[in-house]
């Protein structure tokens, strides 16, 4: 769901039990990343935006040490991102 005053937040809902290769890549892939780079050819040039920094609030909940969220994320898959 992209949200925020500036359409500019995204929050992406992660299945349970995903790891890297079943599922959180792909959505990484297909979610964020082109939210990221936002070259959208439709957009307006005003509309268009290039952020001077990138804050991902995910804390490491996804890590597959963490019982609550369910998520089987290695220290690496952090980095791949």
């Amino acid at each position: 769901k992209v949200h925020g005053r500036y359409k500019n937040v995204l929050t992406v809902p992660i299945p349970a039990e995903s790891t890297w290769t079943c599922g959180y890549r792909e959505i990484f892939e297909t979610v964020a990343l082109p939210f990221l780079i936002n070259n959208n050819d439709e957009e307006e040039e005003e509309e268009k935006w290039i952020p001077d920094l990138i804050i991902v609030c995910a804390g490491y909940d996804a890590l597959d040490s963490d019982e609550l969220a369910s998520c089987n994320l290695i220290a690496k898959n952090f980095g791949d991102m």
